[in-house]
C-alpha cells in the first residue's frame, strides 16, 4: 500500500478553495490512495522546471495537485487552478536534505526577494550580518540547503530573516530564528542514507499521513481543522509522555496548548481509558467537543466526555441524589448587600464581596472557626479577630439564607462532590482528566478534579495561560494541593498569531504572566512562523467615526475574499457589541452573535460578542472596539474597588481580557477607540504601533 502524506501547504491551499473544487479534491485523494497510476489522474513529471522531483496530477479539468514521489512514498504539496499550481511549482523545490534526511519544500533562492535593511537597523548592526558568528557547516547541519547559504549570509536583521521564513521549511526557519536570537540550537542527528524521513517527530509537524479513505471523508469538509493534525515535536512529546503525577503545560496564546490537550485525550482514549476533557466555560467545551469529533475516530470519541467542571460535578451529585444546587454569584452578592450592615465598620458590600470570593468561597469555608483561622494572604488589609467576627456575622446570615433556599455556596457544592468521589460513595466514571484553560478554575474546582484523577495522577494534565486569566476565582495549583514540580512545560511556538500580532499582544503583558503555580512564566523565546501586516491601533474623535472605519475595513476584507464567518468583532460591554451589530446591519453586512451554545461551523455572518466570549476562539481577522480608558477597565468598577489588592487584581483581569481578545486574531487585527485610549495600550503606543485620535 502507498504512503500518502499531506503537507501543510497542500492542506492550507485545499482549505482556501471554493466548496465545489474543495469537494473534488477529496474525490481526487480517494482515487490517488487507491491507485496513483490510474490514467484519469494524468500524472505528469514537471521536467520543464529546475526541480525534477516534482509531479502534477489532475484533480479536475481546471485544477492540478503538485506532489513529490519516492518509491511508494507520495507527498502532496499544493493544489490550485492549473496555471496557479504550475506557477507555484515553478519556484519551488522538493528534495531530501542530505544532512537531516528531511523532505524539504523550499523556494528557489534566485527568486527570493530580501527587503532592504532600514536606516535605523543599519546603524544599529554596524554592517554586521545576522549569522556572522555561525560557521557554514553549522548552518548546513541545521538543514539549510547549500544554495541558500549566500542569501542567509546577507541577512542583517530579524525582519529580513522573517521575510524569507515563508520560503523555507518551518522547522528550518524556526532553527535559524532561534540562532538569530542567540540560542545554541542543537542540529538534528545526521541522517542515514535512504528516502526522506516522514515519520520522525520533526517531519510529522508538517506531514499528516492518510491511511485509508475514511480519513479523507473526515478531512474533506473540514479543512479548517488542519492545524489540529500537525504536531510540533515539543507538543508530541507531551501527548505521548508517561508522567509520574499531575503535569502542567503553559504558554502564550496560540502556542497549541489546547491542541496538546485534545491529542492527549485522544491518545489516552486509544489506550481504552475513559477520559474527561473539561474546562470552565461552556462555549469552549462546545467547541472542544466539535473539534474532538473532527480529530477522533468513533471508538476514541465514545470514550471521551467533554463537560464543564460544573457539569461533571452535577453528574456526581445526581448519582448521589443530592437535593441542593449551588448559588449563583448574583444570589450571593444580593445576600451580602442585604446583610452588609452587620459589618459596616469592617468594609462596604464591595469589600465583603471580595472577601467572600477570595477567602470564604476560595477555601470553601462554612463555619466561624474555619474563617477565624483562614489564610488571608494577598487580601491587602489585615483583619483582627474582632473584625473577622463582624464579617462572619454577615457571611453566616448569607449562608443561612442560601441553606433555606436549598442552595450551597459554589465552592461547598464542589467540595461535597469531591468528598463523594474520595469516599467512594459515588463511583468515578473517568480514568483520566484533561483540563483546558485551567487558569480560570477556583481551588474547590481544582480539588474536585484532582479527586477524579486520584487513581492515576499521571493521567491528570492541566493546560492554561496565566495571561488569559479573566475570572475572579482563578487560583494556583499549589493552593489546591496539586504538585507539578518536575512535570511543567512551557510551549514556545505560536501557531495562531502572526509575529506582528504576537509581538503587540505580548507588549500588553510586559510585566509577565503568572505560571499558575505562584511563579512567573518564562515567555522569552516564543516564536511565530507566520508573518503578516502590523495590527492596527487607532483612535477616533467620536464613536460614530470609529464604527464607520470599522465597517469600511470589514467591507474591504470581504472584497478581498475573506468569508464573513472568518471575521469577529469584540467589545467589553453588551452595549458596545450591540452598537457594532447595528453598524454592520446599517452597512448591509450579515452578522451572527456569539452565544453560549454557538456552533461556529454553522455561522455564516461576521461574528460579534463580548470579550469574554472570545476565550478559546480563533478568526482570521479580529476587531476589538471601544478600547477606551473608561471602558477597559470599566470606570464604575475602578471607582467602587477601594482596597489596593482588589484593584490590582481587577486591573490584571481587565488587561488579560484585552490580551485574550487581541490574540483571537490569526492574520489581521484592529484595536479601535474614541477619546482616551485604555491605559493598557500604553506600552503598545509607546512602541509606535498605533495612533491616538
Amino acid at each position: 500500500m502507498i504512503s500518502l502524506q499531506i503537507e501543510k501547504s497542500f492542506h492550507r491551499a485545499w482549505g482556501a478553495l471554493k466548496p465545489e473544487p474543495r469537494a473534488q479534491v477529496g474525490d481526487f485523494l480517494r482515487k490517488f490512495l487507491e491507485d496513483p497510476s490510474q490514467p484519469s489522474l494524468s500524472l505528469e513529471r514537471l521536467d520543464r522546471i529546475k526541480n525534477k522531483g516534482l509531479w502534477s496530477a489532475r484533480v479536475t479539468k481546471g485544477y492540478r495537485a503538485i506532489f513529490s514521489q519516492n518509491g511508494d512514498q507520495y507527498a502532496l504539496l499544493y493544489v490550485d487552478q492549473h496555471d496557479d499550481a504550475y506557477a507555484w511549482a515553478k519556484v519551488k523545490r522538493a528534495e531530501r536534505n542530505d544532512r537531516t534526511g528531511e523532505l524539504q519544500i523550499v523556494t528557489i533562492p534566485e527568486v527570493v526577494e530580501v527587503p532592504p535593511i532600514s536606516t535605523a537597523a543599519k546603524a544599529a548592526t554596524k554592517a554586521k550580518a545576522l549569522f556572522d558568528d555561525a560557521e557554514d557547516d553549522y548552518l548546513l547541519s541545521l538543514g539549510l540547503p547549500a544554495d541558500w547559504l549566500p542569501t542567509v549570509r546577507k541577512l542583517k536583521d530579524l525582519k529580513q530573516l522573517e521575510s524569507i521564513s515563508k520560503d523555507l521549511p518551518e522547522e528550518l526557519a524556526e532553527r535559524l530564528e532561534r540562532v538569530a536570537h542567540g540560542e545554541l540550537v542543537t542540529p538534528p542527528p545526521p541522517a542515514p542514507a535512504g528516502p526522506a524521513a516522514l515519520e520522525t517527530p520533526e517531519a510529522r509537524r508538517r506531514y499528516f499521513v492518510i491511511h485509508d479513505a475514511s480519513e479523507i471523508d473526515e478531512l474533506r469538509d473540514k479543512p479548517i481543522e488542519a492545524w489540529m493534525r500537525y504536531l510540533h515535536p515539543s507538543q508530541r512529546s507531551l501527548v505521548e509522555a508517561t508522567f509520574s503525577g499531575p503535569a502542567k503545560v503553559t504558554g502564550a496564546a496560540g502556542t497549541g496548548k489546547t491542541v496538546v490537550a485534545m491529542h492527549r485525550a485522544r491518545a489516552l482514549a486509544a489506550q481504552g481509558k475513559r477520559v474527561l476533557l473539561t474546562s470552565f466555560v461552556g462555549t469552549l467545551c462546545k467547541n472542544l467537543e466539535r473539534s474532538m469529533g473532527v480529530l477522533c475516530k468513533g471508538d476514541e470519541k465514545a470514550r471521551i466526555e467533554v463537560l464543564t467542571v460544573d457539569a461533571a460535578a452535577a453528574a456526581v451529585h445526581k448519582l448521589a441524589g443530592t437535593k441542593s444546587g449551588f448559588a449563583t454569584d448574583d444570589d450571593v452578592y444580593k445576600g451580602i448587600e442585604r446583610f452588609a450592615f452587620y459589618a459596616a465598620s469592617v468594609g462596604d458590600a464591595e469589600f465583603l464581596w471580595n472577601e467572600w470570593q477570595q477567602v470564604i468561597d476560595a477555601q470553601a469555608l462554612v463555619t466561624w472557626d474555619e474563617y477565624r483561622d483562614a489564610d488571608r494572604r494577598g487580601r491587602g488589609r489585615a483583619l483582627g479577630a474582632a473584625d473577622r467576627k463582624k464579617a462572619w456575622d454577615c457571611f453566616q446570615r448569607v449562608l443561612s439564607q442560601l441553606e433555606a433556599a436549598r442552595q450551597l455556596p459554589h465552592s461547598v457544592w464542589l467540595r461535597k462532590a469531591e468528598e463523594l468521589i474520595r469516599t467512594g460513595k459515588v463511583p468515578n466514571r473517568w480514568d483520566a482528566v484533561i483540563v483546558d484553560e485551567v487558569q480560570d478554575l477556583a481551588p474547590a474546582a481544582l480539588r474536585f478534579l484532582s479527586a477524579l484523577a486520584a487513581k492515576d495522577p499521571g493521567n491528570f494534565l492541566l493546560v492554561g495561560d496565566g495571561g488569559q486569566r479573566i475570572y475572579r476565582n482563578g487560583a494556583s495549583l499549589r493552593s489546591a494541593g496539586i504538585e507539578v514540580r518536575g512535570r511543567s512545560r512551557v510551549l514556545k511556538l505560536n501557531y495562531r498569531n502572526t509575529r506582528q500580532i504576537q509581538a503587540a499582544s505580548e507588549l500588553l503583558l510586559r510585566d509577565g504572566a503568572d505560571d499558575l503555580d505562584e511563579g512567573t512564566d518564562d515567555r522569552k523565546g516564543t516564536l511565530s512562523p507566520l508573518g503578516g501586516p502590523e495590527p492596527v491601533f487607532r483612535g477616533f474623535p467620536t464613536r460614530p467615526a470609529m464604527y464607520q472605519h470599522f465597517t469600511s475595513e470589514v467591507q474591504k476584507l470581504l472584497k478581498q475574499g475573506l468569508a464573513p464567518k472568518e471575521i469577529a468583532v469584540f467589545a467589553h460591554s453588551k452595549a458596545l457589541v450591540s452598537a457594532a451589530s447595528d453598524a454592520l446591519a446599517a452597512a448591509k453586512i450579515e452578522s451572527s452573535p456569539l452565544e453560549k451554545d454557538t456552533d461556529l461551523s454553522k455561522v455564516t455572518g461576521v461574528n460579534f460578542g463580548t470579550m469574554h466570549r472570545a476565550k478559546g476562539l480563533e478568526f482570521k481577522a479580529v476587531f476589538v472596539l471601544g478600547v477606551e480608558d473608561s471602558v477597559i477597565p470599566p470606570a464604575s468598577l475602578v471607582a467602587k474597588t477601594k482596597e489596593p489588592a482588589d484593584l490590582e487584581a481587577l486591573l490584571i483581569r481587565e488587561r488579560n481580557l484585552l490580551y485574550v481578545a487581541l490574540t483571537r486574531a490569526r492574520d489581521e487585527a484592529w484595536v479601535l477607540w474614541s477619546g482616551t485610549p485604555s491605559r493598557f495600550l500604553a506600552p503598545v503606543l509607546e512602541a509606535g504601533k498605533g495612533s491616538a485620535a
